[in-house]
C-alpha cells in the first residue's frame, strides 16, 4: 500500500460466479457486530423464527396435494355401478366409483 492512502473494504456480490456489483464501502475497517437471538424467560430455546412460515406451507401443501388427487382420480373417469352389485376390479388405477340405489344420477349419463 502507497504511503498516505486510505485502507477501504470492497464488498463484492457473486451469483454463479458472476460479478454482480462490486462497491468500495466507506468503512475502514470491518464492523463487527454482536449476535444475540431473543431470550425468553423461563424458556431454554426460543421460537424458531420459521415457525409461522412453517405452518403456511403445511396448508399449501395439503391444499396441493388434495387438487393433485382429484385431478388424478378425475383424469380417469368414473364409473356407475349399483349397490351391492358385485364388481370386480380390472386393474388397481380405477377412477371415481359412483354407487347409486335404483337409477343412476341423470347428471352421470352421458
Amino acid at each position: 500500500m502507497e504511503e498516505g492512502t486510505i485502507e477501504q473494504i470492497k464488498r463484492t456480490v457473486l451469483i454463479s460466479n458472476r460479478v454482480i456489483t462490486e462497491e468500495r464501502m466507506e468503512e475502514t475497517e470491518f464492523p463487527i457486530i454482536c449476535y444475540q437471538p431473543e431470550r425468553f424467560a423461563g424458556k431454554l430455546y426460543p421460537v424458531a423464527w420459521m415457525d409461522p412460515i412453517i405452518e403456511l406451507n403445511k396448508s399449501i401443501n395439503r391444499i396441493y396435494t388434495s387438487l393433485e388427487d382429484r385431478v388424478y382420480t378425475f383424469s380417469k373417469g368414473r364409473f356407475l355401478a349399483k349397490r351391492n352389485e358385485n364388481i370386480s376390479n380390472i386393474s388397481d388405477d380405477n377412477g371415481q366409483m359412483v354407487y347409486y340405489d335404483n337409477v343412476p344420477p341423470a347428471y352421470l349419463q352421458q
